[in-house]
Order: structure tokens, then sequence, then C-alpha cells
């Protein structure tokens, strides 16, 4: 019995380890895609600023019901 604890609390920390670089893989692309569209969207507009500002704003009085 204590053989089989010992087995499934080595498998939860491999699970633990692997979580967490699945969580750090995921932030980095979250990260990338972030940056990316970011990039993209700033050289299409004349004020950057004011166009991220709006969008915003926009999204805010849309949201509906929070």
């Amino acid at each position: 019995m204590q053989a089989r604890v010992a087995e499934l609390e080595a498998e939860v920390a491999n699970l633990r380890q692997n979580l967490g670089k699945a969580k750090g893989l995921n932030d980095a692309m979250w990260e990338s895609v972030v940056s990316t569209v970011l990039n993209v969207e700033k050289p299409s507009t004349k004020s950057s600023d004011s166009g991220v500002e709006g969008r915003a704003k926009k999204r805010g009085r849309t949201g509906g019901a929070e």
C-alpha cells in the first residue's frame, strides 16, 4: 500500500512539473500573440495611442451585463 502511495506522490510531482512547463509555454505564446497583434495594429492607425484607447472605450460601452 505504501509503495502505491509513493508511486502516486511521484506521479503528482511529475504532473505538477509538467503543468508548470505548460503554463510557461502558454504564457509565452500569449505574450507573442499580444505583441504580434499590437505591432500589426500600430502601423495601420495614424494615432496609435488614441486608436487603442478608442477601441477599448467602445468595447467597454458595448460590453453589456457586467
